[in-house]
């Protein structure tokens, strides 16, 4: 519930702002970004959570 709730977050703020958007939990766990997985824009380990 907690991913999909981020994930749709993370899509209305990138198309608000034009910009890529991460959330991550406090482990660095993804929850939901406007990135797919692979993609190496944010330059950081964080990790998947799969969903």
């Amino acid at each position: 519930m907690l991913a999909k709730l981020a994930q749709e977050i993370v899509n209305i703020t990138s198309e608000v702002i034009g910009h890529d958007v991460l959330i991550t939990d406090k482990d660095g766990m993804v929850l939901g970004s406007s990135d797919k997985p692979g993609n190496s824009c944010w330059g950081h380990t964080a990790k998947w959570k799969n969903h």
